[in-house]
């Protein structure tokens, strides 16, 4: 009977750790989420002013920093593409992912230098 009881205790425990463990997962994919969401809409319409509804979810929160206010040249790339980093950090319950993103602005030649 004390080893019935033993086991079972054992199985337990285990059962509320893999519970927690899934949550915690869930809340680091929720965040992580929110940062592909957002920078994903700011590459496709290259501009930094995302609307809410991309910001602000039931699995996410993000929120977005300009590092620099003005459009540069990225590093290592060909000088005619533009672009601005961008901070991003996202918030999906008690988990925090944050990432520094540069989004292209567009080509330049194209009526935008």
């Amino acid at each position: 009977m004390i080893l019935a009881v033993g086991v079972s205790k054992m199985i337990v425990s285990n059962i509320k750790g893999l519970s927690a463990q899934r949550a915690e997962f869930l809340q680091f994919q929720g965040a992580d989420g929110g940062i592909y969401a957002v920078a994903g809409w700011m590459y496709f319409y290259k501009r930094a002013d995302v609307p809410r509804e991309v910001t602000k979810t039931d699995s996410y929160e993000v929120t977005v920093h300009l590092l620099a206010n003005t459009v540069r040249y990225p590093e290592g790339y060909s000088s005619a593409w533009k672009g601005f980093d961008a901070k991003l950090d996202s918030v999906s319950n008690s988990t925090e992912v944050e990432a520094v993103v540069f989004v292209p602005v567009a080509p330049a030649g194209y009526g935008n230098e």
